[in-house]
């Protein structure tokens, strides 16, 4: 229940982290973007978020996937929410690890071919409907998760090293030890070098809500925008100022906040049934956003995986900046080139492609994000200019040629 590190409560960063699951609505997701993009922390540094993509390679919709990479590149970070998201199936397999790593290894695998997202850059994890068994931990271990976000924690007792008893939320911890208890109950499950990032409770001003912290369950539940923003106002001074009518410690734990950008988009049909529009479900986030960088110098509102950053190095908030890497160049120049030693042109018959030394080469013609459309083959190139047939079926637009081989890189070329 307490912070790590010796650091003065008053010091620690008041972390809020915003987690968007699914994120199969390309509209909700450039807006979520575009909020964010548009904020900064207390510190005067960049405010950003995390997205858990559930990545359905049934669906035939490019555009989204590549500006989940647009996502990436803008300094978001991207996690995995398993490939299907399908109720029925892992309601029937719960315990099956088999389905579990098919699930985990498929989303990101997906995640590297439909958005060119870095297998390497996808640590965190969110289950399905908030599921889980020990399969599932396990599965997560093998494929290289180093954080969950599923298990759901509310408020509960506890004793400060002062002595001090009080009610208040639980900071992220591993699961090291082999048994972790929740809200519902406890789970055997020894998976070192994982950690949980609780899904707290939504803290009302009075009274007791137990409201589990996601979106929907305020949307879908008859929630209205100002209602929610009261909600999460409240949910965020317990953990700054305590209340001693309730017995809440002030603690400073992370306050996590579940969404979906699937909710702030008028192309899901499923919205009709919310409690409140989409103006006023997306003004509900501008609003609490433009109200929590200013309530205290403190706050830092950061992805979900800088939070275990930050426990591993405990530093005080005025040394904590959280400072996003974010490539400015566009998404079809990122792959390396080397322009002293490549040249490749495209023409009305196809491409020049110009080499300092004879030798083979394998040439692939790529999607403006990096996804691979042709095979083009091992091609011998003579020193100098070489002209190279395009398919006839190749549509026009911007691509990436891409070559391997006595030479290598890749450039940006537009077919008209």
């Amino acid at each position: 229940f307490s912070h790590p590190g010796n650091l003065p409560l008053d010091s620690v960063p008041q972390f809020i982290c915003f987690g968007f699951d699914d994120n199969v609505y390309e509209d909700g997701l450039r807006w979520v973007d575009s909020v964010f993009k548009g904020r900064k922390n207390p510190d005067g540094y960049p405010t950003r978020a995390t997205f858990y993509v559930s990545t359905h390679p049934d669906i035939d919709n490019q555009p989204l996937w590549d500006y989940i990479d647009t996502v990436y590149l803008n300094g978001h970070e991207i996690g995995n929410h398993t490939q299907t998201h399908n109720a029925e199936l892992f309601n029937a397999n719960m315990n099956s690890i088999v389905l579990w790593n098919t699930e985990i290894s498929g989303a990101t695998e997906d995640l590297k071919r439909q958005s060119n997202i870095p297998a390497e850059a996808i640590t965190g994890f969110r289950t399905p409907f908030l599921g889980y068994s020990s399969a599932t931990f396990q599965a997560m271990q093998e494929n290289k998760i180093q954080y969950d976000c599923s298990i759901e924690h509310f408020t509960a007792q506890y004793q400060k090293p002062t002595g001090e008893w009080g009610v208040g939320l639980i900071w992220p911890y591993t699961l090291e030890n082999g048994k972790h208890a929740s809200s519902y109950g406890s789970l055997d499950a020894k998976v070192p070098g994982i950690w949980e990032l609780p899904v707290h409770e939504f803290v009302p001003a009075t009274g007791w809500s137990g409201v589990t912290g996601l979106d929907w369950n305020l949307w879908f539940k008859g929630y209205t925008k100002q209602k929610v923003i009261e909600l999460w106002q409240s949910s965020l001074k317990v953990r700054m100022e305590g209340d001693p009518k309730r017995d809440m410690l002030a603690n400073r734990c992370p306050l996590f906040i579940g969404m979906h950008s699937d909710e702030y988009t008028d192309d899901n049909e499923a919205n009709a049934q919310a409690a409140d529009n989409t103006t006023n479900r997306r003004a509900a986030i501008t609003e609490y956003l433009d109200w929590a960088v200013k309530y205290n110098p403190a706050v830092r509102i950061v992805p979900m995986n800088e939070v275990i950053k930050w426990m591993k190095n405990p530093v005080p908030y005025s040394q904590y900046h959280y400072d996003p890497v974010i490539d400015p160049t566009p998404i079809g120049e990122r792959i390396p080139t080397s322009k002293k030693s490549l040249s490749i042109l495209n023409t009305s018959s196809g491409l020049n492609i110009t080499v300092p030394t004879a030798g083979e080469i394998s040439v692939a013609l790529c999607s403006s994000n990096g996804r691979e459309i042709a095979d083009l083959g091992k091609i011998n190139l003579s020193r100098g200019s070489n002209a190279i047939v395009l398919p006839k079926d190749i549509s026009a637009g911007a691509y990436i040629v891409r070559v391997n081989g006595v030479v290598s890189g890749a450039q940006q070329i537009v077919i008209q």
